[in-house]
């Protein structure tokens, strides 16, 4: 990912590493964080890089200083496979178990119970309604789960294949929203 001031960060299975054009730094080694796997970056609208990780939680950097967030402070689970900056200004968090949003001060986590359906998230993205569309790994019923704001409703694919190992959910110009997994890509017209 590139930030607002030109500088790359990659997700990388070494820790978080940045290239400001000339030089890379491993920031893992050099701010003697927990050495982990980093899967997912995000800067958010205040400027914050946000690292989510595999098996600690997720890291916010403001640009001098790093905090880890994980399941003691709230977070659903410590595998935090997407993150996503949402209109309103809260992150949402795709973990292994279940979705996390944080509203700058706490997490509220969304379940099962909430009528997610499945809870390894994958891929979260917003659309220009405001609804936001979550892929998961391992959908109940081969489904994909959409939030308006106060409830989850699903979506599964009638004409073909189930919806399995979502990894990338967005939405074109036209207002489609496009699944793309492990059984191929897929076109949703008709959305209510």
């Amino acid at each position: 990912m590139q930030d607002k001031k030109g500088n790359y960060w990659f997700a990388t299975w070494q820790g978080i590493m940045k290239y400001d054009c000339k030089v890379f730094t491993n920031y893992t080694l050099k701010e003697s964080l927990i050495h982990f796997h980093v899967f997912s970056v995000l800067e958010d609208k205040s400027g914050n890089l946000w690292f989510g990780t595999i098996r600690v939680g997720v890291y916010r950097y403001d640009g001098k200083t790093f905090r880890l967030f994980s399941t003691l402070d709230g977070l659903a689970n410590d595998v935090v496979t997407y993150m996503l900056d949402d209109k309103e200004g809260n992150i949402w968090f795709g973990t292994d178990n279940d979705v996390s949003r944080y509203d700058g001060k706490t997490f509220n986590n969304f379940t099962t119970q909430f009528n997610l359906s499945g809870n390894s998230v994958n891929s979260i993205t917003q659309d220009k309604t405001g609804k936001l569309w979550f892929g998961k790994r391992y959908g109940a019923n081969g489904d994909i789960s959409c939030y308006d704001g106060k409830y989850f409703s699903t979506f599964t694919n009638k004409e073909g294949p189930v919806f399995s190992n979502v990894r990338s959910v967005m939405e074109d110009k036209k207002s489609n929203i496009w699944i793309v997994g492990q059984k191929g890509s897929f076109s949703m017209t008709e959305r209510h």
